[in-house]
């Protein structure tokens, strides 16, 4: 399984950029098939983050999506629309993929995600792989949500991130509480320093817009 997701950077008009982002994911869902969420950056990324994601079985799937969008008059013309009212910052798009190699629980209706995205050591890399997989199952029981783990690819080469998926806001709460007051948590993620390059740790949270 992997995820797929494009971000961008609101212009001066959000809502406007808002609108579109609903909007275009529903003309690729339309094109294509596959279901796309659209999310916004709320902590840990700049302001105006707009982040388009999609989940799909395999890179053929993924090629097929950007054949059919090729082929797609309505996407183009919206996309090109969207460029020419300045609803983003003029600048490249980023395209991200992970694959994801372990799913602890199931997702249920999530309106926040966060996401913690790390840089293993690469003569460690096994052990960091273990070790992220038995931390998607550790804290899935710790806080009831489901969480995933990935590993990142075409990006920073041992690049792995972990996905929590959250109902509501009460949930990011009791999640949050949950961790701090767990010294056991504490004492596996410090266990794990040497596994991953130091700073390279990253938290964003995001709610989703569709």
């Amino acid at each position: 399984m992997y995820t797929t997701s494009r971000t961008a950077q609101a212009g001066n008009d959000l809502p406007g950029a808002i609108g579109f982002a609903v909007d275009i994911a529903d003309t690729v869902e339309n094109a294509t098939g596959v279901p796309v969420s659209v999310w916004t950056g709320l902590y840990g990324a700049p302001m105006g983050t707009i982040v388009w994601s999609s989940q799909v079985e395999s890179f053929a799937t993924i090629a097929s999506v950007g054949q059919k969008l090729e082929e797609s008059a309505d996407y183009l013309e919206k996309v090109a629309g969207a460029g020419a009212s300045g609803l983003f910052i003029t600048g490249s798009l980023e395209n991200r993929l992970a694959n994801v190699v372990h799913q602890a629980g199931t997702p249920g209706a999530i309106e926040y995600v966060s996401t913690l995205t790390a840089t293993t050591n690469l003569g460690r890399a096994a052990d960091a792989m273990a070790f992220g997989v038995e931390m998607a199952d550790f804290v899935n029981g710790l806080t009831g949500s489901a969480v995933s783990f990935a590993v990142n690819t075409f990006s920073t080469v041992g690049q792995v991130t972990w996905f929590a998926g959250y109902e509501d806001a009460s949930a990011v709460d009791d999640a949050q509480a949950a961790i701090a007051a767990s010294a056991e948590y504490a004492e596996r993620a410090s266990g794990a320093a040497d596994l991953f390059v130091p700073g390279t740790g990253e938290m964003v949270l995001a709610q989703r817009l569709k």
